[in-house]
């Protein structure tokens, strides 16, 4: 007499569907008895969580739509930076959008002319320091969504953050006090260092909350 085989059901992430341990799926429904063969690495033509080749694709993942949308914020951010002097020169429209363009970032930055870069003669809508930052930001932002270093650093965000705002700090406290004077130089690194360790700490807060707004869909049913 053959021993009846045993399933030890669990759930697809992908469909919600009951996935046994024999690679057979159990629909959630009870119109069917007998459960359907399926490939133990397939499931509804996509890599099951559970397989060997599912683990490896993780590892090189697609970006999800909301590291996606993300970055492009963040490019559109650092390129209206970097177009803005170059609008300034033009009239109507251009002109008109880069004017705007030096309010919006007069909020953010002191704007001082001899503190920023130029381009076409003419400065950028923020200082060198935060140029640096924003820049620095998108790049470490691009890296922290390729790799896994987010979750390295996001586990000692509060050590990353004070080792890097420290150099940022120093140069601006010396240089208030007569002790230090702050060059480009000193204002290059300090804003690449902050900018670049912000985003290795930030970039997957940001990525959550993004993904967090985008509308959800329903599950299998």
């Amino acid at each position: 007499m053959a021993m009846r085989k045993k399933y030890f059901p669990h759930y697809c992430l992908y469909d919600h569907r009951r996935l046994d341990s024999a690679g057979a799926v159990l629909l959630a429904t009870t119109r069917f008895s007998t459960p359907i063969p399926h490939s133990s690495d397939l499931c509804c033509g996509k890599l099951c969580p559970g397989s060997k080749k599912h683990t490896v694709a993780r590892k090189h993942k697609m970006m999800t739509k909301a590291e996606y949308i993300f970055l492009l914020l963040l490019l559109l951010w650092c390129g209206a930076i970097l177009l803005t002097p170059v609008a300034a020169q033009y009239g109507g429209i251009a002109g008109a959008s880069a004017e705007v363009s030096y309010r919006v970032f007069g909020h953010v930055c002191h704007q001082w002319d001899s503190h920023s870069f130029h381009i076409a003669g003419r400065k950028l809508p923020v200082c060198i320091r935060c140029s640096m930052i924003y820049l620095s930001f998108l790049v470490g932002s691009l890296i922290a969504v390729l790799s896994n270093a987010k979750k390295l650093f996001s586990k000692n965000a509060k050590y990353v953050l004070l080792a890097v705002l420290s150099p940022l700090l120093l140069d601006v406290i010396l240089n208030m006090a007569g002790i230090h004077q702050s060059t480009t130089l000193s204002r290059i690194v300090s804003g690449a260092i902050a900018g670049t360790g912000f985003s290795l700490v930030l970039a997957p807060v940001c990525i959550d909350v993004v993904h967090s707004l985008l509308p959800s869909h329903k599950p299998f049913e």
